[in-house]
């Protein structure tokens, strides 16, 4: 069985409502990613920060490095009074980012896919370094959300720019990121394109674009009416572990675009804790508009 390493981070959610409790639960791309690949067939293999009180259970199939936990699961809330949301993470005390090179060396050789997904902007350029020394058979990719934020002293989370871009791309195959993590990021992904990047942007209901080599190609989404959209949380990270499969056995960025944009479709119409669909669901809503599609 073909595996894959989600390097990032687990969170747990709080969301408020003009001051009351909502919605407790856990969330990060990790979550999501792990519960796709078991979809698709893959192992899925979990390395991050978490504590105590995170629900193990949550992650069936999931492999959670480090065995032990080290008390420090990251904690966000989202306030939302009326329609204006502040956004806070706690990180406690013993929050560090982990270092990728106390993975076994037979354990990284293993992994055909890395998929590096942080939510807060505490990594830096020497985090990733290495990746392509010590992941030398994997197809590596970066989800770059939380380099774009910023954190004051209070815990507020406030958008900002991604630092070291040029040079943390240069260490990854591919790059997926959403329209909504930055500014510009249509400009900006020509331009990392045209330095060998493979860049996807999402752009939620009307699907994704690819960038390389300086060239646009857009995949429209596949619709899906309002009245079916259940819950949208995930779905990102979900089109992201989908399109990195996808590419891992294909090699083609035009078929790993349309596959992930049906999985991403067929999320939306379901809880995030509940994916029950499987890959003949995904392969029946592309061959409604691909004829005879394969990967």
């Amino acid at each position: 069985m073909k595996e894959a390493l989600l390097y990032g981070d687990l969170t747990i959610d709080r969301n408020f409502s003009d001051g009351r409790l909502i919605y407790e639960g856990i969330g990060g791309p990790p979550l999501f990613m792990s519960k796709m690949f078991r979809i698709l067939g893959i192992q899925p293999n979990i390395y991050t920060n978490y504590g105590t009180l995170f629900p193990l259970d949550e992650l069936e199939g999931a492999q959670l490095y480090p065995s032990q936990n080290n008390e420090a699961t990251l904690l966000f809330e989202n306030s939302y009074t009326g329609n204006v949301r502040k956004q806070t993470v706690r990180m406690g005390e013993k929050w560090e980012v982990l270092d990728l090179d106390k993975l076994s060396e037979e354990f990284r050789n293993r992994q055909d896919i890395l998929i590096v997904s942080p939510l807060v902007p505490n990594y830096s350029l020497s985090d990733f370094e290495n990746i392509p020394v010590l992941f030398p058979n994997s197809l590596a990719v970066l989800a770059p959300q939380g380099l774009f934020r910023r954190i004051t002293k209070d815990g507020i989370v406030q958008k900002g720019e991604w630092d070291n871009a040029d040079e943390m791309i240069s260490l990854f195959d591919i790059i997926i990121l959403s329209e909504e993590d930055g500014s510009n990021l249509e400009t900006k992904g020509l331009e990392w394109s045209r330095k060998g990047s493979k860049v996807v942007i999402t752009q939620a209901e009307r699907g994704c674009s690819i960038f390389k080599d300086g060239d646009t190609v857009h995949f429209p989404a596949f619709e899906v009416p309002k009245k079916d959209v259940v819950d949208s949380t995930g779905a990102g990270d979900i089109f992201a572990a989908t399109f990195t499969y996808a590419y891992n056995l294909s090699a083609d960025l035009s078929k790993s675009a349309i596959f992930a944009n049906a999985a991403a479709s067929l999320s939306l119409r379901l809880l995030p804790n509940n994916l029950e669909y499987t890959m003949e669901d995904i392969y029946k809503l592309i061959n409604t508009k691909y004829k005879e599609f394969i990967l």
